[in-house]
């Protein structure tokens, strides 16, 4: 992930109308990002600014149409799926069923538990096992190269876990495959489907019903980075790694709980260094430290068709989210107007 320059100096106030909000994203599109209309047909922003909420759609929703995104549009969300998977982790911790600083094969099936693999739950959930990205068996399993987990199931997962030779543990190693294992773990502590299991934890706790990971919700348009149009993946396993789907509408309102909520606290006092000193690693996010004490968290996600972005700052109360409708993604827009808005970060907390 490439973090934006922060502190570039931005001589603008905050606007407070979105027409003049557009117009200053519109300056930020122009002279600070390459995006272009031929490889995203459009995307919508969400920002959040306090108690005020901002919904900016840009191109079009379906290449060849004049129809704009709206808030209700659903999108893949790709790897910020990796966010609530977390979400559902630190809940049954909190709950009891638990514990994230107990081996990760504590949790998995006994016949597929791995002794080279000493991660914790934490591990896994920062991005520390020492798992690798992907298994290299997944390659054998794929009938759709545009859809890479249709045909790996969870069986294929379990095989290939119980082989593994990890590397060492503790070291930053973002990886896929151990979030599909936490998939696992909350079907085996729950005794119930992730699929119902996202449903209890996300879905309903956060009252966001067009946020679920299964194929009842239908996708807006999606396009390749040819501008093919993408069919919408399909899942054996990965899904508590890539694939819920959501909108806008639903994304920011579960950006506000984030933002305001004191609960699951070891998503925000738990947190390692990376190679970059001003980014780190938490339960489900990177981390980034812009000034000293001044976290934001941020998520991005990429599918065959669509891309997502989720940054937010708890200690000014505001966030920004960028769904597209391509796989090629908006680059660092979000975190841009995430600065602009913060005018600096002058303001107090």
């Amino acid at each position: 992930m490439v973090m934006t320059a922060f502190f570039i100096h931005w001589s603008s106030p905050l606007c407070q109308t979105s027409a003049a909000l557009r117009t200053e994203i519109r300056k930020i599109i122009s002279h600070d990002t390459e995006l272009s209309k031929y490889q995203i047909p459009g995307f919508i922003i969400g920002i959040l600014d306090g108690d005020t909420t901002h919904v900016l759609a840009f191109g079009t929703r379906e290449i060849g149409t004049h129809e704009v995104l709206s808030s209700h549009d659903i999108f893949e969300l790709g790897s910020l799926t990796k966010v609530m998977t977390a979400d559902i982790i630190l809940q049954l911790n909190e709950k009891g069923f638990l514990d994230v600083y107990a081996p990760l094969n504590l949790y998995l099936p006994v016949a597929y538990q791995n002794p080279s693999v000493q991660a914790s739950l934490m591990d896994v959930l920062t991005h520390r096992s020492g798992l690798p990205k992907i298994p290299e068996t997944l390659g054998g399993t794929q009938i759709d190269m545009n859809s890479p987990y249709a045909g790996f199931t969870h069986k294929d997962l379990l095989s290939w876990y119980s082989h593994v030779r990890p590397h060492i543990s503790g070291e930053l190693r973002y990886s896929h495959a151990g979030y599909a294992l936490l998939e696992l773990v909350i079907e085996q502590v729950t005794g119930d489907s992730f699929e119902r299991a996202f449903d209890k934890y996300i879905t309903n706790t956060y009252a966001i019903p067009g946020t679920r990971v299964d194929d009842m919700l239908h996708v807006c348009p999606g396009y390749d980075l040819t501008g093919r149009g993408a069919h919408p993946w399909e899942f054996n396993s990965f899904r508590g790694s890539e694939g819920a789907r959501s909108n806008l509408l639903d994304l920011l309102k579960y950006m506000r709980v984030l933002i305001n909520t004191e609960e699951t606290m070891l998503m925000w006092t738990t947190y390692h260094r990376t190679g970059d000193k001003k980014l780190f690693t938490a339960p489900g996010w990177y981390r980034f430290l812009p000034k000293k004490d001044f976290p934001v968290y941020v998520h991005t996600g990429r599918t065959s068709g669509h891309s997502s972005m989720f940054a937010f700052s708890r200690n000014t109360k505001t966030g920004v989210i960028v769904l597209s409708n391509s796989s090629a993604g908006t680059d660092d827009l979000g975190l841009l107007i995430l600065r602009m808005i913060n005018s600096q970060w002058r303001r107090k907390t």
